[in-house]
């Protein structure tokens, strides 16, 4: 959407009061391809404001579109479900998803769905020498949430680390604020130990850090889930499923052997390999 176009939060409660910013979004999109010219397709990244009569102007000019969306659309949440994301399913070619469980909720809407696992960008998620108050730590980045709040505060007596916005003051627990660019590859780089919490909507799948971490040489304690299972053994990660799983782990990590993932992994799990697979699916 335009840089210039101000999203105040009211527009994304209802969508009746989306109207005006659907039309100066969906009149910017078309603008920009009026200048760009005739393409195979148009991949759109989660879609906000995105409106399905923009869709079909898109598609009227020949071309492909398919969303691709990180979060879910059937989330309570309203950053996930709102801004017209969920309206308009049904008007693209192609709708692509992290989460077979997701796949198969939009099967009723999406005229094709397909699923592509997360992955890691090289260029921005690597490993980093930048001096970090991580280092050697139990490190944990991300925004707050009701289920990390109760992981961390069940594990307080370790000292955790903790980079994020929304944390409340927890006794034992060191906060910081949110990391971005090489401060949180040197983070992941350096911390003794990595900790992934997955969110509501990642249960029983995985996130961005499950890739990410391993792609910056970091050492994950991850939450157990299906995909972490089949997934993270050739990185050298630890899976728990409960608090006491987890004190364990961190009770004997000075005991564990570290493996890193192997460049051959990493590469294995990039977007640019993720999207090499993808494209022949929507043409």
């Amino acid at each position: 959407w335009p840089p210039t176009l101000k999203f105040p939060v009211p527009v994304t409660i209802r969508w009746p009061r989306l109207t005006g910013t659907l039309k100066a979004a969906g009149e910017y999109l078309l603008g920009q391809m009026d200048v760009i010219g005739d393409v195979d397709l148009i991949l759109i990244v989660k879609g906000p404001y995105i409106a399905p009569s923009v869709i079909r102007a898109l598609q009227g000019r020949g071309g492909i579109v398919a969303c691709w969306n990180a979060d879910d659309p059937f989330d309570f949440e309203i950053a996930n479900r709102g801004a017209g994301v969920r309206k308009a399913i049904s008007a693209y070619d192609h709708y692509i998803t992290w989460s077979p469980q997701i796949a198969n909720s939009l099967a009723a809407t999406a005229r094709k769905s397909h699923v592509a696992p997360f992955a890691c960008d090289l260029e921005s998620f690597k490993r980093s020498a930048l001096e970090t108050p991580a280092a050697g730590r139990i490190v944990f980045v991300g925004t707050a949430t009701k289920q990390r709040i109760q992981w961390i505060s069940a594990i307080a007596e370790y000292g955790p680390l903790v980079f994020g916005a929304g944390w409340p003051r927890l006794a034992g627990v060191e906060l910081r604020s949110p990391l971005y660019g090489e401060e949180l590859c040197a983070a992941i780089s350096q911390a003794g130990v990595n900790l992934n919490f997955l969110r509501p909507q990642n249960r029983g799948t995985h996130n961005m850090r499950t890739f990410e971490i391993p792609a910056c040489e970091g050492h994950q304690f991850a939450e157990w889930s299906e995909d972490h299972r089949r997934m993270l053994p050739a990185t050298g990660a630890f899976l728990f499923r409960s608090v006491n799983e987890l004190r364990a782990l961190l009770d004997t990590r000075g005991e564990q052997a570290v493996a890193r993932a192997t460049p051959e992994w990493i590469a294995a799990n990039s977007y640019t390999r993720r999207l090499a697979e993808l494209l022949p699916r929507l043409t």
